[in-house]
């Protein structure tokens, strides 16, 4: 693994440049038989990528087991909606068992859906994730999209109670990523209606995610409505405060509704034992 500037600069600084090598030894340009079968039997997939007008989102695509699928050691075909073509980061994550993968690539359109051509696929540790299960489906909702340039005050209180987080990053010239940030209620605080902040919890030591918006601090928010089914997405520009303690401080640009975006319902979570108290 050849890490580039934005995370080798926040590793540095963090002083675990030795840990990042021996942990990036994980990633791999191919998808593992095990990989292939825990992607298949998944319902849910996160997708990292910039939408028509080039901004960043963080997406969710749904469907019944093997919706998405490798269809060689190289490549996913995914079901669904499409996106634009180009860099995009994808997320495989099981809430109730803990167990995540993420592939990013190459993604391009074809009749049906798009694949993703993988050029780093590598999973990751359970740390901050909230068990929960499906129990059921949502009825479709036909509800329009609902846009704006800040936090409306029922969104402010979904964002209070969210104890997960899926935030995209496409940086210039290299893999795009999305990835998956958990905590108890209130761990993404909110300033006021135009800012967010969170603190960065210890994970992997490679940055993935903080040195991509060391290229470019543009990102892609998504928060799910478990209760209510809602998906809330807000676009903005993230800067990375401190060196061996961090958090995040988000400027919003752009927030966007879906009312009834998730089919799924959800059992209670049972929070992850490693969330700070």
């Amino acid at each position: 693994m050849t890490f580039h500037r934005g995370e080798r600069d926040l590793q540095r600084r963090a002083g675990v440049e030795k840990m990042a090598d021996r942990v990036g030894r994980i990633i791999q340009d191919f998808i593992p038989e095990d990989a292939a079968e825990f992607l298949a039997e998944q319902r849910q997939l996160w997708i990292g990528h910039r939408d028509d007008a080039g901004r960043v989102r963080a997406s969710l695509v749904t469907g019944r087991p093997g919706f998405a699928r490798a269809v060689d050691p190289r490549a996913v075909d995914v079901d669904g909606p499409s996106f634009p073509a180009g860099e995009a980061g994808a997320l495989a994550l099981d809430f109730a068992a803990r167990s995540r993968l993420r592939l990013n690539g190459r993604l391009e359109s074809r009749p049906g859906g798009f694949r993703i051509a993988a050029r780093e696929v590598y999973g990751n540790c359970p740390k901050y994730i909230q068990a929960r299960e499906i129990v059921g489906e949502r009825p479709a909702v036909g509800a329009p999209l609902r846009r704006s340039a800040a936090l409306l005050p029922d969104q402010r209180d979904l964002i209070a109670r969210s104890d997960t987080l899926f935030i995209a990053t496409v940086p210039p010239g290299e893999p795009a990523d999305v990835s998956h940030r958990g905590g108890n209620p209130g761990f993404v605080r909110i300033p006021d209606d135009r800012h967010l902040s969170w603190d960065d919890y210890s994970g992997n030591a490679m940055f993935n995610t903080l040195g991509n918006l060391q290229l470019d601090p543009e990102a892609g928010l998504l928060f799910v409505g478990f209760d209510d089914g809602r998906l809330l997405h807000v676009n903005g520009q993230a800067v990375v405060i401190g060196d061996r303690e961090r958090r995040v401080d988000f400027e919003i640009r752009e927030v966007l509704e879906a009312a009834g975006g998730h089919p799924f319902r959800w059992s209670p979570p049972d929070y992850s034992p490693f969330n700070p108290r």
